[in-house]
């Protein structure tokens, strides 16, 4: 179960956690963060306004960026954006899509 359950280090486990970690649709969630994602080329998207467009919950919009952070599927620019709140948001865009950009404007820095 813990390799499926991107927060097990937040709940160490706990069995209402693990219930709710398998009722999730991370497939599904996951497809919608990453087309999302995908749309805002070349601006890209932080996990707030991926939270503001798609109306998820932090929660569930956090987690499944992080999926595709550590599966590679995403890459934080090295920029922010302010939230609501005026904390700095990481922006992302899809790996492949900055890999393009590089090849056709080799300037671009990665």
């Amino acid at each position: 179960m813990k390799n499926d359950d991107i927060t097990w280090n937040y709940h160490g486990g706990n069995p209402q956690s693990i219930e709710a970690n398998q009722r999730t649709r991370k497939h599904q969630d996951r497809a919608r963060v990453l087309m999302h994602i995908y749309s805002c080329w070349p601006r890209g998207c932080t996990c707030y306004e991926a939270e503001q467009a798609l109306g998820m919950r932090h929660q569930t919009c956090s987690a499944r960026f992080s999926d595709l952070k550590n599966d590679g599927v995403i890459i934080g620019t090295g920029q922010t954006r302010s939230t609501d709140t005026g904390s700095p948001a990481e922006v992302y865009v899809v790996a492949h899509q900055l890999e393009r950009a590089a090849i056709a404007q080799p300037e671009l820095p990665l």
